[in-house]
């Protein structure tokens, strides 16, 4: 009977969530979609106090799909205080092999380059008789804390991302490292670990009480510990909210620094990242 009345109690309580995010990004994988859905525990919420707002635990699972790979698991999402998201994560990862993956590299610190480039090192490779690129599986899984706060107009967020990134190296393929197409930093084949850093510092106008554009800068920093790659890249970051179950997203960042094959003479670098995303809540 009190396993009943607990039962009940948390089906009232509990509150479905989903969304699902497409996105186009100019460089690397191209196309995406996300979708996630699942329960929210609301607790700890205090009426009159902000940092008790939004509080809960969340629990969902999530698809992805791109050319470059699909991946399936799910997220678990503490958030104790408005201010404070904790959150543990857990994927597997198939790769089709086209799209330049899976592609093997003798050592972690060779250049890549752009997709075009990869592509060139792999037909070069496979004229010489060996074979650098097929499909593969692999997975993530990790932990991240977000810091977020909202004052006035100004709208902050920084979140920490560690975890173990694997690429399964199949056995036809050469090499010791493998460019992880999503996470943009090579890694050591069968396992490494990456750290992630993203800092937003925006300014919202507000148009309604639902309604809203946030302008401002995104930094984006990723680093592959065993293979000792980095990534940095900053920019614009621009978020229209024309109503509360939908997102128009618009990142435009300069690679700062990535294995990219920069010369003196190659002034103007890699193209910019550029990515615009559609997020619909449901």
């Amino acid at each position: 009977m009190i396993l009943f009345s607990l039962l009940s109690t948390l089906a009232h309580a509990v509150e479905t969530t989903g969304q699902t995010t497409t996105a186009l990004t100019v460089n690397r994988i191209a196309f995406s979609s996300v979708t996630q859905y699942g329960v929210k525990l609301p607790k700890w919420e205090e009426d009159g106090n902000a940092l008790k707002q939004g509080t809960g635990i969340t629990a969902i699972g999530e698809l992805s799909a791109t050319p470059a790979f699909s991946r399936v698991g799910g997220r678990v999402t503490v958030t104790p205080l408005a201010v404070l998201k904790l959150q543990a994560y857990g994927f597997g990862h198939y790769y089709f092999g086209n799209f330049q993956t899976v592609v093997g590299y003798d050592t972690a610190s060779s250049v890549y380059g752009d997709n075009n480039a990869i592509e060139d090192y792999v037909t070069a490779e496979e004229a010489n008789g060996v074979t650098r690129q097929t499909s593969g599986m692999g997975w993530s899984a990790g932990a991240k804390m977000t810091l977020q706060a909202k004052v006035g107009n100004i709208v902050f967020s920084n979140t920490v991302d560690y975890g173990q990134q694997t690429v399964i190296q199949p056995d036809d393929v050469v090499g010791t490292a493998t460019f992880e197409r999503e996470r943009e930093v090579m890694i050591n084949f069968d396992g490494d670990q990456v750290v992630e850093n993203n800092t937003l510092l925006l300014y919202q106008l507000d148009r309604s009480e639902d309604q809203y554009l946030r302008v401002g800068n995104l930094t984006t920093y990723r680093h592959s510990i065993g293979a000792n790659d980095t990534m940095l890249r900053s920019g614009l970051l621009a978020v229209y909210q024309p109503k509360p179950t939908r997102n128009h997203i618009l990142i435009v960042q300069h690679y700062i620094q990535d294995n990219l094959g920069y010369t003196a003479n190659n002034a103007q670098g890699f193209t910019p990242y550029i990515a615009y995303a559609n997020k619909v809540l449901f």
